[in-house]
């Protein structure tokens, strides 16, 4: 399970809460904290990032991206060398918020690259999220769940072992 940490915090005279990140329960015990990028990274994983903002860097330029939709498909495979891999298929709708620097990352021509930057981030924050979930020893994505839906036989055999398995998930 997953919580928000929620902090309060001074603006313009007062006070307002604001999510700084999620902790990690296992059982009845906190065992870990994500900080906000890991959060999204779990969230495009469980399909539940609608909105958002993020920094590129992008032909050498710093660039925010606004995403305007989203929707990800997990699907599980059991392959027979015994491994176990989870296809995360993340697909967006992006804007561009703002840029500095002198080259137009808004003209058609430079869009590969910013959708391309896109990429590079939602696969990071993905990454880093499903590697801080190892770290933790915590499924908080779900995915074993997904194997059960989709090999429930297997998953008969896998569940009492499934946090030795986890940690040799391949994304």
């Amino acid at each position: 399970a997953v919580v928000p940490i929620v902090d309060v915090v001074e603006i313009e005279g007062g006070e307002t809460a604001t999510c700084t990140g999620c902790a990690v329960f296992k059982g009845d015990k906190m065992i870990g904290e994500l900080d906000h990028h890991e959060v999204r990274g779990m969230l495009f994983v469980k399909d539940k990032v609608e909105t958002g903002i993020f920094h590129v860097d992008v032909l050498g330029i710093s660039a925010s991206v606004e995403i305007k939709k989203s929707k990800t498909k997990v699907t599980p495979e059991l392959k027979e060398d015994g491994s176990i891999v989870f296809h995360i298929k993340v697909e967006e709708m992006i804007g561009l918020g703002d840029q500095t620097g002198s080259v137009n990352l808004a003209d058609p021509q430079n869009a590969p690259e910013l959708m391309k930057a896109a990429k590079r981030e939602t696969e990071q924050e993905i990454l880093n999220a499903v590697n801080k979930s190892k770290e933790l020893g915590a499924d908080i994505f779900g995915f074993g769940e997904s194997i059960n839906r989709k090999y429930p036989k297997q998953w008969q055999q896998m569940e009492e072992i499934w946090d030795e398995l986890y940690q040799d998930i391949q994304v």
